[in-house]
C-alpha cells in the first residue's frame, strides 16, 4: 500500500511551509477573516488550545526547567497576542504581503525562549 500523499502529512506548526499553507487559506478566505479579525482580541484558534500550548512550550520547559508554569503561560499569551495582531494587521492592509512574508514575521516575533527552544539558536 502506498504512503499518503505529502499534502496529508502532519506538518509542524512553526514550520514555514505549514504556516504558509495556513496563511494562504486565510488570505484566500480573506473576506471572512477580515470580519472575524476586526474585533478579535484573543487567539483566533480556540480549538486545539491545549495541543498548541504543549507543542510550543514543551521544548521550552525541557530547555529551561526552572521556568514556572505561570511564566510559560505569559510566553504563550505573548505568542497568541503577536500572532493575532499580525493576522489582524495583515487583513486590515488587504493581505498586501505574501503568506511567506507573514510566516517569517510570525516566526521572527516569537518570544526568544520559544524561538530558541524550537530553532536551537537565539532570535535575530
Amino acid at each position: 500500500m502506498a504512503s499518503a500523499p505529502a499534502q496529508h502529512e502532519k506538518l509542524k506548526f512553526l514550520d514555514p511551509e505549514s504556516l504558509q499553507q495556513f496563511l494562504t487559506f486565510v488570505r484566500d478566505n480573506g473576506w471572512f477573516y477580515k470580519i472575524i479579525l476586526r474585533s478579535r482580541h484573543d487567539f483566533p484558534i480556540q480549538e486545539g488550545f491545549d495541543q498548541l500550548y504543549q507543542l510550543l512550550l514543551t521544548p521550552v520547559k525541557k530547555s529551561t526547567p526552572e521556568l514556572a508554569d505561570d511564566d510559560l503561560m505569559y510566553l504563550f499569551i505573548t505568542f497568541q497576542a503577536s500572532f493575532t495582531m499580525i493576522l489582524r494587521h495583515w487583513s486590515e492592509n488587504d493581505y498586501n504581503k505574501t503568506p511567506a512574508q507573514i510566516a517569517q514575521l510570525i516566526i521572527n516575533s516569537l518570544p526568544n525562549l520559544i524561538f530558541q527552544a524550537h530553532f536551537g539558536r537565539p532570535a535575530v
